[in-house]
């Protein structure tokens, strides 16, 4: 009988049967470690963080600051912000963070298409959305809070500045005036800012509910108003009435302001003759040339007369200004033009009227306005506090994964280590499992030839009997 030799399909199953579970333990084994390696070694710090958020503010809608300036929002992730949010707290001590302002982290605005007639404009939804490497933070939590902490630098930038603005530079001016006029400009500069302000606030809508000191914003900008227009225009009318001084020396400095302005007229009026005669000059020479004939020739003859035409209006009006001007100086400080003939003369005797209750009243309205202005910057600065935040669009930061899949790196090494497994125990089990079954072949081959042997001698018997 031809025997028999490999292996057959059944039999390596039987070899496999036999050490399954080893197999499966050596497969769990190698694909546990496989995920490990590639979740915690060769995918860490390959993986992005995103957080998206809205930046609200009075004033952000305008992409201006408090006090004015410009807010750009790529200003959020700036090196002094990042470093101000890593001092915040401790556990942000090993973020690199003058690295991650170098390129690692990002701020996209979200936008949107206005159309307006047949014009389309992009204009910013005031949604943004930080970018930055997991490989500078520890976890998804460390990201989180170092990039909020990065995010409350800009609202306490916004209060800052709130807090720091100046509401009083109107004020300065009213101390520094040197007449009465100068004070009521500056009060009244001063009413007209506080006022603005409300209304621009008052203006989005947005702010209805605000309160302070239990006042609305309108409440607030009523109280600053009331009984102020009337209160200026009267002084007003008084002061152009009386011309008040707020000083006797001022005199002498009026009657100075009065000789600049007077020697300022004289050299207008010369060169407003010089201009007279250039231009007669010209004239004339046009005359005896007769280069005035043709179209061209008259255009630029028109052209010339217009530069003298306009150098002498703007002279002649400078003038009449200056006069409105010493008219006013002349009569603040008493003197009087009897004849209207611009010669003017002294009283007997120089002397400010008695500005006692006029002082006492412009005095009044600067501390009332005073006081106006200070309720005006605190309810300012309050609203700011309670209306600027960030609006987080989701819990934690989402992880964009740009590394090797973990899952398929599992299941891959648990087939190749099973594979592998399989292969390396059938090939360590089979010389053995071999051996066994030829000895077993050789058994079964021998048991049919006694059998005939034996037959064959029990033949032989029957014969020779």
């Amino acid at each position: 009988m031809e025997e028999e030799s490999g292996i057959t399909f059944g039999e390596i199953l039987h070899l496999i049967k036999k050490r399954v579970w080893w197999i499966l333990g050596i497969s769990v084994i190698v694909a546990i470690i496989a995920a490990l390696a590639v979740g915690l070694v060769f995918n860490r710090g390959k993986n992005d963080y995103t957080l998206t958020f809205i930046v609200d503010f009075p004033g952000v809608e305008n992409n201006e600051y408090p006090d004015g300036t410009s807010f750009n929002y790529e200003e959020i992730v700036y090196s002094d912000q990042l470093e101000a949010a890593k001092a915040s707290n401790e556990s942000f001590s090993e973020i690199d963070t003058a690295k991650m302002a170098a390129g690692d982290i990002t701020l996209v605005a979200e936008t949107r298409e206005v159309t307006n007639g047949t014009t389309t404009t992009t204009e910013n939804t005031g949604s943004y959305t930080i970018t930055v490497s997991s490989a500078y933070f520890t976890d998804e939590d460390q990201a989180t809070a170092f990039l909020r902490a990065v995010l409350d630098q800009t609202i306490a930038r916004v209060n800052e500045i709130a807090a720091g603005m100046d509401f009083t530079a109107n004020l300065s001016d009213y101390t520094a005036a040197s007449t009465y006029d100068a004070q009521l400009t500056a009060l009244r500069n001063q009413q007209t800012f506080l006022l603005a302000r409300y209304d621009e606030l008052i203006a989005t809508g947005k702010y209805d509910s605000f309160t302070y000191d239990g006042k609305s914003l309108s409440t607030l900008r009523a109280e600053t108003a009331g009984g102020i227009e009337t209160r200026l225009s009267a002084l007003e009318t008084d002061l152009a009435n009386n011309h008040y001084l707020l000083d006797q020396s001022l005199v002498e400095t009026v009657l100075v302001n009065i000789r600049s302005l007077q020697r300022e007229k004289a050299q207008n009026e010369q060169s407003i003759a010089a201009l007279q005669e250039a231009c007669a000059e010209f004239l004339a020479q046009i005359n005896d040339s007769g280069s005035g004939d043709g179209s061209s020739g008259s255009a630029q003859i028109i052209e010339s007369l217009a530069s003298f035409t306009s150098r002498i209006a703007t002279l002649q009006e400078s003038n009449a200004k200056i006069d409105f001007q010493i008219t006013e100086l002349y009569e603040s400080i008493g003197y009087q033009d009897t004849d209207s003939n611009g010669v003017w003369e002294a009283p007997a005797e120089t002397t400010t009227p008695d500005d006692k209750q006029f002082k006492e009243a412009v005095e009044a309205l600067r501390t009332t306005i005073s006081e106006n202005t200070t309720t005006a910057k605190n309810a300012i600065v309050a609203l700011y506090e309670a209306e600027s935040e960030i609006v987080y669009r989701q819990s934690g930061v989402a992880v964009i994964d740009n590394g090797t899949n973990v899952i398929l790196v599992t299941v891959a090494g648990f087939i190749v280590a099973f594979l592998l497994a399989c292969i390396i125990f059938c090939a360590a089990d089979y010389p053995a499992y071999k051996k066994a079954r030829d000895a077993k072949a050789a058994e079964e081959t021998a048991l049919p030839a006694e059998a005939l042997a034996e037959a064959a001698a029990a033949e032989d018997k029957n014969d020779e009997e």
